[in-house]
């Protein structure tokens, strides 16, 4: 699948000589399973002026793998790096739900 930061890197270096509709048709095509980080999306869309047009073509294009829970046990999401500081990171780890019986 790849880094999904990678692949957002590369569709915004597409869209420097492609509409955003048109980098996500190519990302596509080239990388079927690929994944694009929103985040980033959103970060490179500011940077060049062209706002939320990537993430809202990225939106139709490509399927974005959600779960509950990350891979260190922290709810799913962005976060920022910062525990203890509102907005941050939670200090500890979210529990576990048992399943339903």
């Amino acid at each position: 699948m790849g880094d999904p930061r990678e692949a957002a890197l590369d569709m915004l270096a597409l869209t420097l000589w492609l509409s955003p509709e048109d980098a996500c048709r190519r990302m596509s095509a080239a990388h079927p399973k690929a994944a694009p980080n929103r985040r980033v999306l959103a970060f490179g869309g500011a940077a060049l002026g062209i706002g939320t047009a990537l993430i809202a073509s990225a939106s139709l294009v490509f399927a974005q793998p959600r779960a509950r829970y990350g891979a260190v046990g922290l709810p799913a999401g962005f976060r920022l790096p910062f525990p203890g500081l509102p907005g941050g990171e939670p200090a500890v780890p979210a529990p576990v739900a048992a399943p339903a019986a």
